[in-house]
This record gives C-alpha cells, structure tokens and sequence, in this order.
C-alpha cells in the first residue's frame, strides 16, 4: 500500500507550470553569475558557430525518453547520457525546464548510453553492468509510462546506487508504483532491451560523441548544450 501522501493533482500540476519559468531564470542567473555576460556571449556565440558548422545527424525520435512532440516540434532536443556521469545528472533539470517553458516548440529525447561495455558496443571496457541495469529499467518503465519518474528517481539516488543495493532500492520504487517486479525484470533481462540499448549506442557512435552528456539540436551536435542561455540562442 502507497502510504505518501496524495497531493491534489491538478493543483500541483496548476503550480509546477506556474513556476517552470520562475526555475528557468534561475538556472539562466546561476549560470550567467557564474560565467560572466561578456563571457557567456563568447561561449554562446562559439557554441552556436559550432552547431551550425557541424554535420546533421539522423536520429531516431521515437526512441528513448520523450518529453513533448518532436513530430511538431521546431527545436528537437536529443541527449545521450549515462544515468551514472554526474554532469549528466547536473544537465537534466536545465535540459527539461527549459523544453517544458517552450514546449510549444521543443522537444526532449533522453537517450541511453552507459558507459560500459557489458551493453554498449561502442565503449571498450566493461564495467560491473550497473548502467546498463539502470539504463533498461528506465526503457521498462517507459513502456509502463513512468520512463520520466524512474528517470528522476535514478539522478536522485545516482550517488547511493550500486550494484549490490539497486535490486532493493528499485523493488520498493516498484511497489510505490504498484508496479510487478517480476514483468519490470523479466523486461530488464530480455533480448528487446538490450538491443534497444545497442542501437541507441550506435545512434551516438554515428553522432561521433566524445563523453557525455552529448546533446545534439535538429541532428546538430551543440557543444554546452546543457546551459540555458546556449539553448536559448539557438532556439
């Protein structure tokens, strides 16, 4: 049984889009407080030259998590990132409050790429398999709906996970849900899954990244891409 408390949904909901913008000038001060204006206009003006210099990339915009419609969208977002780097845990909240502010005309695709060969072709060592438990937990649930929540529910505990404690950690987040454990980790061990993470690591191979986050506009690759004012320039 769920015991947390139930919030009024619509209420919360009204709240939250109240505040995305509040939350987007933040983000925007800290940084440009932290960089400077004089500098910041340099680094934005290099990242977009960048951008538009580099090659298109296709993608696809159905796979991975998604936030908005990128069918519609005018400024398609693509990440690739590995639930265990922590600049990649420090990208998701600009990254997703700023499509959320302009969803109107942007779209977020998260894709998966663990740094750890046990799942990904493309990285030439392996690790103990933890990304990429994380990576296939999150492609369950996203076919259960809940692909965003387990997407927070990981960055928030990315400094407490291993490979030892996951199992736990994750069964309690299911029964929260009220979710099967049994379906989740019959899903996480099949063949689907792990394929599905291949095929996004060739998706990043293609786009040639270097480390992650790596974050591509309209197939484009956009160096600082995690940084609002950067996405802002572009858009």
């Amino acid at each position: 049984v769920n015991d947390q408390p139930q919030w009024n949904e619509p209420r919360w909901g009204l709240i939250a889009i109240l505040l995305i913008p509040a939350f987007s000038w933040l983000i925007n001060s800290i940084t440009l407080s932290n960089y400077g204006y004089s500098q910041m206009d340099r680094i934005m003006t290099s990242s977009k030259n960048a951008w538009l210099e580099n090659p298109v990339i296709s993608f696809n915009n159905q796979e991975g998590l998604i936030l908005g419609n990128p069918e519609t969208a005018k400024m398609i977002i693509v990440e690739f990132a590995d639930f265990l780097c922590p600049h990649c845990k420090d990208a998701s909240p600009s990254l997703e409050l700023f499509t959320k502010n302009n969803l109107d005309k942007v779209a977020l695709i998260y894709k998966t790429y663990p740094r750890d060969g046990v799942c990904n072709p493309v990285v030439g060592h392996k690790s103990d398999g933890l990304g990429c438990k994380l990576a296939s937990a999150a492609l369950c649930m996203k076919d259960r709906n809940l692909g965003w929540e387990t997407h927070h529910w990981i960055f928030e505990r990315q400094d407490s996970l291993s490979i030892s404690t996951f199992e736990s950690q994750f069964d309690q987040f299911l029964n929260e849900k009220s979710v099967n454990p049994e379906e989740v980790k019959t899903c996480m061990n099949s063949d689907l899954i792990f394929e599905r993470i291949q095929k996004m690591a060739k998706e990043g191979e293609a786009g040639k990244i270097q480390g992650t986050p790596a974050i591509f506009v309209n197939g484009r690759e956009l160096p600082r891409g995690q940084f609002p004012p950067i996405l802002n320039s572009v858009l």
